[in-house]
């Protein structure tokens, strides 16, 4: 009864046995499903043909003339050894308007467009930053090296790493008093359109207690070597900048944090978790912590799973069915969505993989739908023998 019902559980002992379970809502993301086909993309070249169409939209333009506008995409790419060359080719009808070439060559990206410059434009993948610095005040926020890496990689945690998480994540229970949990029954939530009725646990902290317990957590994360090396390194994989993926630029901003909280709890403002359970799984957490609100849901069963994370009116989600994905994107304010049902077929076995997607765009009163299908070749020839540009080219 104590492990599979809450019954002898503290308000404080079953909310903290559902948040720690958080991290389960972003399992969906990972590559298991489809770990041979994308280990077989890191390891050995391929040749992929696409098609972009327009199936139907409104309010944007004449649909007779959007009706021929056709993408095709030829891509050679060799990712074991960073190369890379893809071709669009832009057309209405059987008359191509546009032609656009990007290459790859280890850490040199370049374009080329012969209707606006007659060469390849290439640049080194470092340092980027300071190409942004140097364009006379331009406000575009860019990464010192944009990261061609996987979600894989992202949300790979370590044992060890977990278990640290897992000792900072005590401070909830120690540095917080037992008033601050309550308990509600028959809750109601609205997941994907269902309603789910369970118990909802709250942590509710006034501002100086939630800047006591920030200074604690950020104390313990600061001086653990293994989970500051494992935030920077999270951060350089998502593009963030030295202020977050370097350990000594982190450390220093955690420490300012802590030298605020001790002079101005008041800056922490209220805290608030509230964790949903149903049928001993969390299935919503809501977070609202100095007038910032985000809401986390995941349900799953034996036909199909859902994941969403909302952040003020920005909303993504993703559903999965068997091998059929569901990825969408809403934002309330600007009236925005985008839909995107993915499906995969074929084996990396026969070499005949094909992937398709419908894309949905919603803006306003405007509305468009894309079709994309491709087809994959693996091939054991290097990317040379396919035709791709060469270091040297790039560098010309």
């Amino acid at each position: 009864m104590f492990f599979r019902t809450d019954f002898f559980r503290t308000k404080r002992s079953a909310f903290l046995r559902y948040f720690e379970t958080i991290p389960e809502s972003i399992e969906i993301l990972s590559e298991n499903n489809f770990s041979e086909y994308n280990n077989k993309k890191k390891d050995t070249p391929f040749i992929k043909k696409a098609t972009v169409k327009i199936q139907d939209s409104s309010n944007i333009a004449n649909s007779e003339i959007l009706d021929r506008i056709k993408l095709e995409i030829n891509e050679k790419t060799d990712n074991k050894n960073k190369k890379s060359n893809i071709e669009y080719d832009i057309y209405n009808g059987n008359d191509k308007l546009a032609n656009i070439s990007y290459i790859q060559n280890k850490d040199t990206i370049g374009l080329f467009s012969e209707d606006v410059v007659r060469g390849y434009i290439c640049v080194d993948n470092n340092d980027l930053q300071r190409i942004i610095n140097d364009t006379n005040g331009t406000k575009y926020v860019l990464p010192n090296q944009v990261n061609f890496g996987n979600v894989e990689k992202i949300l790979e945690i370590s044992k060890n790493e977990k278990n640290k998480i897992a000792k900072v994540c005590k401070n909830l229970s120690d540095d917080v008093p037992n008033t601050a949990y309550t308990k509600e029954r028959n809750n109601q939530v609205t997941i994907n359109n269902k309603i789910y009725t369970g118990t909802a646990y709250t942590l509710t902290l006034n501002p100086a207690e939630n800047a006591k317990l920030e200074e604690a957590l950020l104390t313990q994360v600061s001086q653990n070597s293994i989970l500051m090396d494992c935030i920077t390194s999270k951060a350089k994989l998502i593009g963030f900048d030295n202020e977050y993926s370097s350990i000594n630029d982190l450390n220093k901003l955690m420490k300012d944090k802590i030298t605020e909280l001790q002079q101005k709890p008041d800056s922490a403002g209220n805290l608030q978790i509230k964790i949903h359970e149903f049928k001993q799984q969390n299935i919503e957490t809501e977070i609202n912590v100095d007038n910032i609100n985000i809401v986390i849901q995941h349900v799953k069963s034996d036909a199909d799973e859902y994941s969403s994370i909302q952040i003020g009116d920005e909303k993504f989600s993703v559903q999965k069915t068997g091998n059929y994905y569901t990825f969408g994107y809403t934002n309330e304010k600007e009236d925005e969505s985008i839909i995107i049902d993915y499906s995969q077929t074929g084996s990396v076995e026969n070499n005949d993989i094909k992937n398709s997607m419908t894309i949905k765009h919603n803006s306003g009163i405007k509305r468009i739908t894309y079709l994309y299908n491709d087809e994959i070749d693996f091939t054991k020839d290097t990317l040379e023998k396919h035709g791709a540009v060469s270091e040297e080219t790039a560098y010309e």
